[in-house]
């Protein structure tokens, strides 16, 4: 029964470009994040590629796109949020639940805010939810190392240990 989902929060065009003061970190959290996608993959659990939408970064627009060097395809659901819980006044709950999902692994970006926002959202809607470590990322690497002291999480290798063992959900 499938019951562990990937959220990938926020890996967008906007935030790889050259401004981008921490932008190696996002670099290194990506090549985790990719990683986690093809162990969901080769699951066959569902991954979400969520999508931050504002006035600076209107839906549709170039800087809203998910960046190209996610390893994303059209089975992966996607959704747009206009805060910072990917929860908050989207369909994000009720997709998990007609998909039997109990528990989330969260990555992506920014630390503090939005994932952090949505790892708390999945545990007030009853889910379990773990961060991924070196799958997260922050303009500042003190705000992607408070978030994990906060959360609870699992390494890649952890995620790839429980895969291998048979278990299809996130302990």
């Amino acid at each position: 029964m499938v019951n562990s989902a990937l959220l990938v929060l926020d890996v967008q065009n906007d935030i790889f470009v050259p401004e981008n003061p921490n932008l190696s970190a996002f670099e290194t959290a990506l090549r985790v994040i990719n990683e986690a996608i093809g162990l969901f993959r080769n699951e066959g659990l569902p991954i979400a590629l969520v999508q931050h939408a504002s006035s600076k970064k209107p839906e549709g627009s170039y800087s809203w796109m998910v960046y190209r060097g996610v390893i994303s395809t059209d089975s992966d659901f996607r959704l747009s949020k206009s805060f910072l819980d990917a929860f908050w006044q989207t369909e994000l709950d009720s997709q998990l639940r007609s998909s039997a999902v109990r528990d989330l692994i969260v990555c992506g970006f920014l630390s503090e805010y939005c994932v952090l926002s949505t790892y708390r959202g999945g545990i007030q809607r009853s889910f379990k939810a773990q961060v991924l470590e070196g799958g997260i990322a922050s303009l500042s690497d003190d705000m992607t190392e408070f978030t994990l002291r906060l959360c609870e999480h699992v390494s890649i290798s952890g995620l790839a240990q429980l895969f291998a063992n048979g278990e299809s959900g996130a302990r």
